[in-house]
């Protein structure tokens, strides 16, 4: 958790895969399949939520526009 924290990037790229890469390192999981790893976990993570945050907003967008015709 503290490495997530210590840089500030957009959706932590970058910051979490490479502590998925130094984490299964100890488990002496090769590098690129660790990079690999870390990418998939990060889009599971955060895939969802974008997702139904666009549908969300484009819900909005439509409701908004419904109730302005009306």
């Amino acid at each position: 958790m503290v490495g997530n924290a210590v840089v500030p990037t957009p959706a932590r790229l970058g910051v979490f895969e490479g502590l998925c890469v130094v984490s299964l390192g100890l488990f002496d999981v090769p590098y690129d399949l660790a990079l690999a790893i870390g990418l998939v976990l990060h889009l599971v993570v955060m895939g969802p939520p974008l997702i139904a945050a666009g549908v969300l907003a484009l819900g909005t967008q439509i409701a908004r526009r419904m109730h302005g015709a009306a």
